[in-house]
Parts: C-alpha cells; structure tokens; sequence
C-alpha cells in the first residue's frame, strides 16, 4: 500500500522571510518531511503581488522573488474564503492539506487549538524550522 506525498502550504510571512534572510526553508522542509507538494493559497500570490508594489525596497525584492519560487515550483490552491488565514485553516479542517509551515504566531496557534495538520515554524533563535512531526 503506498501513501500519499504529503502537502505542504506555505504562507506570506514564510514565505517573505525566506527571500529576505537568505534561509533556506524548503531544504529544511524535505529533511523533516521528506518529498512533498509545496503548495500556496491563491490569496498568497495575491498579497505577494500587491506586496511587490510596496515602497519599501525589501520588501518588494523579497516578495518578487517569492512570487517566482511559487510560481515556478508550487501548487497553487484555490480558496473561497476572503483571509488567507481562513483559506489555511479550512484546507487544514478539510482535510486537503498535511503541514502549514508558518513565522505567524496567531496562525500557528489557531491550527494549534483544534486542527488535524502540524505546523512547522521557524524558530529565529535557532534559524531553523521546528514542530511537532511524527
């Protein structure tokens, strides 16, 4: 019997400080989780666009460069909901996705309370990705 590849989703914020910091986050990713889909919601790649209009300089590089890694090696998933929040927590109720990789503390404890996936999240303390993962 074989198992399904295990889908990961990223959101904005990892997403931007993987640009930013130079970290690489999905090397990390394979070594906890093995092979998988890397995957967005669509209301991401809405906010790295509009994040790569912005003013300040870094931010737009970093989310310019974001919006090439998604668009050239992930899956991008459809959402109904209006937050890319809510668009994560209800992929994660339904069943859709496995991980939510994440530096957003709120995210992480709303998937915390009452969700079936784990959360991965980077820990800046010791520049790498920790979470509960068996």
């Amino acid at each position: 019997m074989s198992r399904r590849v295990p889908v990961v989703i990223y959101d904005t914020s990892i997403l931007i400080l993987m640009m930013r910091e130079k970290v690489k986050i999905v090397d990390m990713i394979r070594d906890i989780v093995g092979t998988h889909v890397a995957a967005v919601p669509e209301l991401t790649v809405r906010e790295l666009e509009k994040l790569s209009r912005s003013r300040e300089r870094r931010t737009r590089v970093a989310a310019s460069l974001a919006l090439e890694i998604v668009r050239k090696y992930m899956s991008i998933l459809k959402c109904v909901e209006r937050y890319c929040d809510e668009c994560i927590l209800s992929s994660c109720k339904r069943g859709l996705i496995d991980y939510v990789v994440t530096c957003d503390i709120g995210l992480k404890r709303r998937i915390e309370q009452d969700m079936s996936c784990k959360v991965l999240y980077y820990l800046e303390s010791k520049r790498r990705i920790v979470g509960d993962v068996e």
